[in-house]
């Protein structure tokens, strides 16, 4: 008897979830009306505030706030402009690490960067596409609503297909750990009477200055749906880009090191000036929202050391109108 209660309150909790998510299958298709279909009708100018960034390279390994600002211009041109900078030296791995172990004597940069660029449309068109809107329920709160597998519609909307040419240049600097660089080019750091120094731990600084040039793919939507209740009004919103960079850094400058007032021999250590990323970024076009970018390549950098992963959420991103629904969307 209690093995059979047992089965009976197991079928209860598989089927439960199946039941609720059923439920918008018993509603059938609700009724919508389509408020706005026009990704070409967008805010212009987007204020990113970035509480978080991660940085995971072999240069060094950071995390840390930012700021950026991005301009979109009808359908000619798009710009941005970003700032990011480590939360200290706790969060600024080389750096920490360089003035607790240093054996040389260097002023550890903090990380920074500063980066300037833009967007040229090639071609900026709009086509017919399917945009999947989810079915919520405003009515189920807690477990109810995490038990439910909302429903969708797959409505016929409008979707701006952007391919640009990219252009840009940025500022880098940070301390890195110089020990493991050459290590990695089996290479060796001397004195000046050329013995060589070993099992020290040595480090250095990198400024770099950087150009971008590269191509992106734009989808943009703007869709907003009124659904009739028991619904919530829906839509989709997001402006989704991703790129490709090469990248060339006409200036890479490493610090020489020096131990007890002696400059250390680092002239075999080899850097890379070329360097490439891909990455992705995508907003919201609302008042405020949220964002994020997700990067990664390889950085000009001392050669074989410039393999980077890099993450950044934007919350908030305030946008603003300018000259919001001047532009007219061009003839397909």
């Amino acid at each position: 008897m209690r093995f059979r209660s047992f089965l009976l309150l197991l079928a209860a909790l598989f089927w439960a979830p199946y039941v609720h998510s059923q439920d918008d299958e018993f509603l059938g298709e609700p009724d919508y009306n389509i408020i706005t279909d026009d990704p070409y009708d967008l805010y212009k100018l987007y204020l990113h505030f970035q509480p978080f960034y991660a940085d995971l390279g072999a240069t060094n390994v950071t995390g840390g706030f930012g700021v950026q600002a991005e301009y979109l211009h009808h359908e000619q041109f798009d710009a941005y402009f970003s700032f990011r900078s480590s939360y200290g030296k706790r969060f600024d791995i080389a750096r920490l690490a360089a003035i607790n172990d240093a054996a040389n004597t260097l002023n550890p940069l903090p990380y920074l960067a500063v980066e300037i660029g833009g967007t040229y449309h090639i071609t900026d068109e709009s086509k017919q596409s399917k945009s999947k809107i989810t079915l919520f329920d405003p009515s189920l709160k807690g477990n109810d609503w995490a038990a439910t597998v909302p429903g969708h519609l797959d409505l016929e909307s409008s979707v701006r297909n952007i391919i640009g040419v990219r252009i840009g240049g940025s500022f880098m600097m940070t301390t890195t750990d110089l020990t493991r660089a050459l290590e990695a080019q089996n290479r060796t750091a001397t004195f000046s009477d050329g013995s060589p120094i070993v099992d020290q731990n040595l480090y250095t600084t990198l400024e770099s200055f950087t150009l971008n040039v590269g191509a992106s793919m734009g989808w943009f939507r703007n869709l907003t749906v009124e659904m009739d209740e028991p619904y919530a009004d829906s839509g989709s919103d997001l402006l989704l880009t991703a790129y490709l960079d090469v990248l060339y850094a006409p200036s890479l400058t490493v610090a020489d090191p020096v131990i007890n007032g002696e400059a250390i021999d680092i002239s075999g250590l080899k850097v890379n000036n070329l360097g490439f990323r891909v990455g992705v970024n995508g907003k919201f076009n609302r008042k405020l929202s949220w964002g994020y970018n997700v990067e990664t390549g390889l950085r000009p950098s001392l050669q074989k050391r410039g393999f980077f992963i890099m993450a950044k959420m934007s919350f908030p991103i305030f946008a603003f109108d300018l000259n919001r629904g001047n532009s007219a969307a061009p003839a397909n």
